[in-house]
């Protein structure tokens, strides 16, 4: 069971960000920032025209520069949740001033990314004739971010005196969970997908690795989240339950044994993504039971993003793996076989999903 909802809101925006910064930052070690940004360039560019369309619909016209800025706050505030700033009103158009974003002292390529390319695609959808420019970043050392946006003039030229502070719009609970959740977990995946284009499937280990890593810094705040079903403190059902809700995913944790449990999920937001996206919720996950103590892995035989109709893995306790180690080579060899004879139509998915079931079960 769950925690609270507010709770959990700000638990998922958080492991969302999360897996998101990891995958970026361990692109930009691997590739180095200039391949970084030319890579995904063009990805976040549609990223923020995708945004100013969502801003569109939710908050009607946006052809003024102080419209533009405020539909900026707005996708600012969703994303980084903890964003705040201050919008004003120029002679030649408005400013976004802001001192807590959270890539700003850790991420200088995503400054570039999201704040220069983003932004400007972003205000151009809204306003064709709109340009966004920084002026000051964190991430270059500034003591705060300063963003300009105009219609019409040259986005670096002087927007003149501050005539006023403009009041922020408010953002709904459910926008935040909602928009927030959805912006960055495609941040994450079109993150993944250009990484893995230029670096290889030989880049997965280090992106597993990281989520991993993340997943042990974030069990206290999972596990604290997690209500017991039982008496006591939560089980590891109890904390797979949080994970799903975090995740936005349907399906069932079930306890085969002791120390061997089955979980399914039959929808899931990332059912279209690369499937190193499930990697690394698989390392996350890992990651989030070790650091409560409990060592277990995860071993899928069914993902939809390789076109199942659902997802399956089998979770075994560390100790139960080591000793079933000659076990899971044959289920392994016993996988390819039906693999194969599933291919060449001598089995349904029905028979082939009939006979794994007997014999993981084994």
């Amino acid at each position: 069971m769950v925690g609270s909802e507010e709770g959990l809101l700000e638990l998922r925006n958080d492991v969302l960000r999360g897996l998101y910064l990891g995958a970026s930052r361990k692109m930009s070690e691997a590739l180095g920032s200039a391949v970084m940004i030319e890579t995904l360039r063009p990805y976040y560019e549609n990223w923020g025209s995708a945004g100013a369309n969502t801003m569109k619909e939710r908050l009607g016209a946006t052809e003024t520069p102080e419209q533009v800025c405020k539909a900026s706050w707005v996708v600012g505030r969703m994303i980084f949740h903890s964003f705040d700033g201050v919008i004003g009103l120029h002679e030649n158009g408005a400013s976004l001033t802001t001192t807590n974003c959270f890539a700003a002292a850790e991420h200088q390529e995503l400054c570039a990314l999201y704040c220069s390319y983003a932004s400007s695609s972003f205000a151009s959808r809204l306003n064709p004739r709109a340009r966004s420019a920084v002026v000051a970043s964190m991430a270059c050392g500034d003591r705060y971010c300063l963003k300009q946006f105009t219609v019409g003039r040259d986005p670096n030229g002087d927007i003149g005196k501050k005539l006023s502070d403009l009041t922020p719009p408010s953002v709904s609970a459910d926008d935040l969970d909602y928009w927030g959740s959805a912006a960055t977990g495609e941040a994450w995946t079109f993150t993944t997908r250009a990484f893995l284009e230029v670096a290889g499937r030989e880049a997965l280990p280090g992106l597993t690795e990281r989520a991993h890593a993340f997943g042990l810094e974030m069990s206290p705040r999972i596990l604290a989240s997690s209500i017991p079903t039982k008496e006591g403190r939560a089980d590891v059902i109890d904390i797979l339950a949080t994970i799903r809700s975090i995740m936005r995913t349907v399906g069932n944790t079930t306890a085969r044994s002791d120390s061997i449990l089955d979980r399914e999920t039959i929808e899931c937001p990332f059912s279209g993504a690369p499937v190193e996206v499930c990697y690394q919720m698989e390392g996350f996950i890992e990651g989030v039971l070790e650091g409560i103590g409990k060592g277990y892995e995860m071993r899928h035989d069914r993902m939809m993003p390789n076109g199942d109709r659902s997802c399956h893995w089998t979770i075994r306790m560390k100790e139960e793996v080591a000793s079933s180690g000659r076990e899971g080579d044959t289920i392994r060899m016993a996988r390819e076989t039906l693999g194969r004879r599933l291919a060449s139509g001598e089995i349904t998915v029905d028979e082939y999903d009939r006979i794994m079931d007997r014999l993981e079960r084994i």
